[in-house]
Parts: structure tokens; C-alpha cells; sequence
């Protein structure tokens, strides 16, 4: 076969490869006798690059499970230091509490409601942390609390 797109299998190693480029890619682009230079070469993918950062001695379960003990190590520190200063714990959620109101205020005064956002509004929106939820529970409304109608805060 003497077209254009014939195939090529004189290759070293019986490579497969069109006549008139001879690209090794089926369904590639043709440059015609401007590619032949070094053609007969086959292109080999270079050899990955090995990151030496990774413990490739240990599993993933493994290295979650230690990750895991550190963070329950942190909450153990954070109540013991809480149990230790309870005074500390205080400020924090009373800052915190300080923050929503002044947030919430805020998002009143400029008219922000939930119904009104925009489109992409919640992208750069972060987790809460366990002060702000603390504070969330403190000032949730029980409707089930059978004391909930003799609490002062009408909120």
C-alpha cells in the first residue's frame, strides 16, 4: 500500500507507525517529511521523578490511625486546660458569642438574608470551630426542654 495512511510496521521491534509522517500515535496529527527527522527513534515517557517526602514503609491506615491519635491528644490537652482554667474557657466563648452577634448584626444591617444570596456565596465558607459550636448549643432554642418556657431569654 502506497498511501498516505498506510501503515508502517518496519519498525525496529515491528512498532506500528504511519508511511508518511511516521508518527507512532494512531489518529495524529500529520506534519508530513518535516517529522521523519529522528522518527525512527521510538519516544519513551520519562521515568517519574520519586518523591522522597512519602513513607512508603507505612499504609495509609497506619499513618491515618497516628494522625488520629494525635487530634484525640489535642481534645484531651484542650478540656484538661479547660477543667484546669475555667475562666479562660469563659472568654473564649463569650468572644465568641460577641463575634455572631456582631456577624449577625452586621448581615441585619446591611439586609443579607439567607433567601438572598448570591449564586457563589457560600465558596469561602469554613468549618465551624468547637468554640463557635459550643456557642451554637448554647444559644439554641430546646423546644423538647420542659424548663425552656421559664428561661429569661426570649430569643
Amino acid at each position: 500500500s502506497s498511501g498516505i495512511n498506510a501503515e508502517w510496521p518496519l519498525r525496529p521491534g515491528g512498532a506500528w507507525g504511519y508511511k508518511c509522517c511516521r508518527a507512532l500515535q494512531k489518529q495524529a496529527y500529520c506534519t508530513g517529511a518535516a517529522s521523519r527527522t529522528g522518527a525512527d527513534v521510538p519516544l519513551k515517557a520519562p521515568e517519574p521523578e520519586p518523591t522522597n517526602n512519602v513513607d512508603r514503609s507505612r499504609s495509609l491506615m497506619e499513618m491515618h490511625a497516628d494522625k488520629m491519635v494525635e487530634v484525640r491528644k489535642e481534645k484531651k490537652q484542650k478540656i484538661q486546660d479547660d477543667i484546669e482554667n475555667p475562666l479562660a474557657r469563659e472568654q473564649r466563648l463569650k468572644q465568641v458569642l460577641a463575634d455572631l452577634d456582631a456577624k449577625s448584626a452586621k448581615e441585619k444591617e446591611e439586609g443579607l438574608d439567607e433567601r438572598k444570596r448570591s449564586y457563589n456565596s457560600m465558596v469561602d465558607i469554613v468549618e465551624p470551630t468547637e468554640d463557635e459550636m459550643e456557642a451554637y448549643k448554647l444559644r439554641k432554642h430546646m423546644a423538647a426542654d420542659p424548663m425552656a418556657g421559664f428561661s429569661g431569654d426570649k430569643t
